[in-house]
């Protein structure tokens, strides 16, 4: 689970002391109270169908190639030392088979997207310290006092970068941000119990109970999520620590919009975690482009998004409310 922390690029040098992050995003207004800064964390160990956040997946800075900014003026290929970018059909090409993702250490990019005019190329992902975030997020600190928001720390998957994220939320709580964070719950329980003395929200995703069907999801099998989920849940009923906690649930049609897996999870709620608030996350198709510049294909481009009013989701929030927990929405 420290996979991250103890990267090492191409040479061998370490990144400690550093974190993988792939944006800063101000002005969010759904993921937490108030307006908020999300801090978007890279790499994660789950592979959902849904996903749409596919740069945060790899645990690397990776390289993007946005065809309709390309003015094909011929500059990566001379750039790449690998071959790999080839003029065919009238445009660029990539073969990502010859692709070293041969990302500098010293520069922070790629030689191809260093030498792009038009930024068709870029780099997605780079290493930065907590008083670079620091510097960052303090610019938004009125903007939070004035709403009541904060700091929600996201990904890609938080747990997988530990010693990263215990020192930032350490930081944020010293120059006294709120801070959120979203997980997935598949990580080290040691992990994330310890940041739970610095945070005012927690958002843990329920995507499945039954394991099979957890894994055709994501690509991982669920006992660690639902470990870690019944020890999370134990400890906010005992009121440890003063965070709140919200589970979500994602509605993925043909997925995980399906009353079995909705009702299994509303039920593992209501027995194993002890009731609480729920929020139900309609899936959307907002990521579908950012699959072809990472050279990854996106598997639901036909699927239709659902409105928050569809007869399926209101359904889904009675059933919540029957079961006494409380149907939340930011």
């Amino acid at each position: 689970m420290e996979f991250l922390s103890e990267m090492t690029n191409k040479d061998g040098v370490s990144q400690r002391g550093k974190g993988l992050v792939y944006e800063v995003q101000h002005y969010a207004i759904h993921d937490g109270p108030g307006i908020r800064t999300l801090i978007f964390f890279k790499g994660c160990p789950l592979r959902c169908l849904w996903c749409c956040n596919p740069e945060s997946q790899e645990a690397r800075p990776e390289l993007s190639f946005s065809k309709d900014k390309c003015i094909g003026c011929g500059e990566c290929i001379k750039a790449c030392p690998f071959k790999a970018i080839t003029l065919k059909d009238g445009s660029m090409f990539i073969n990502r088979e010859l692709c070293k993702n041969c990302w500098s250490l010293d520069s922070g990019d790629f030689p191809c997207c260093a030498v792009c005019p038009s930024k068709a190329r870029t780099t997605v992902g780079r290493w930065i310290s907590v008083e670079e975030i620091l510097g960052e997020v303090e610019k938004d600190r009125w903007l939070h006092k004035k709403t009541g928001g904060g700091i929600t720390i996201s990904g890609g998957e938080p747990l997988f970068q530990p010693g990263f994220l215990k020192e930032l939320v350490q930081g944020l709580q010293e120059k006294w941000f709120d801070i959120a964070i979203e997980t997935s719950g598949y990580g080290s329980w040691e992990v994330l119990y310890s940041v739970l003395p610095f945070t005012s929200l927690v958002f843990l995703d329920l995507k499945a109970i039954d394991s099979s069907t957890h894994e055709l999801l994501t690509g991982k099998t669920n006992e660690v999520i639902l470990r870690n989920a019944i020890k999370l849940s134990q400890v906010f009923n005992e009121r440890k620590f003063q965070f709140d906690l919200v589970y979500r649930i994602p509605l993925v049609q043909g997925l995980t919009c399906k009353e079995e897996v909705v009702i299994n999870i509303l039920d593992f709620i209501t027995s194993k975690l002890g009731g609480g608030k729920v929020e139900f996350m309609l899936y959307h198709r907002l990521g579908r482009g950012k699959y072809e510049p990472l050279g990854k294909e996106y598997s639901l481009r036909g699927l239709e998004p659902l409105s928050a009013d569809a007869r399926e989701v209101q359904e889904f929030k009675q059933i919540a409310k029957n079961k006494g927990l409380e149907v939340i929405s930011y």
